[in-house]
């Protein structure tokens, strides 16, 4: 398995992941319930992921892969800044605030990941 195959295999993972993130978000938001320190775990491993899959992407770039949209390169740099900036800014928010945000934001990445796994290199 070459570096590309673990780039594209890893995207899906993430496609899947955001996705069941969003959804699990929606589901806490429905039930009222607040957010605990397992979803904070949730948003860290999925932070490591995006990492990760960025710097596969980093690396493929330097060895002069080039996607087939340019796009995808702001894409792979945007992703991994979505959630640490959602941190940040709902801070201070009320909980059913503070997850609605989390969730609308949570969905952006799960179509923003979508559209950077179609703009890749097949």
């Amino acid at each position: 398995m070459d570096l590309r195959e673990i780039h594209g295999f890893l995207s899906l993972t993430i496609i899947l992941y955001v996705g069941f993130v969003a959804l699990w978000l929606l589901y806490k938001y429905l039930r009222d319930q607040p957010l605990e320190g397992n979803f904070w775990g949730v948003i860290w491993t999925g932070e490591i992921l995006l990492g990760v899959q960025t710097l596969l992407g980093i690396v493929q770039l330097i060895q002069g892969r080039v996607p087939r949209e340019m796009i995808h390169l702001l894409y792979g740099f945007l992703v991994p800044m979505i959630w640490p900036a959602t941190f940040s800014f709902t801070r201070e928010q009320a909980d059913k605030r503070k997850i609605m945000i989390w969730f609308l934001v949570t969905a952006f990445l799960f179509g923003i990941s979508l559209r950077a796994y179609g703009t890749a290199k097949p």
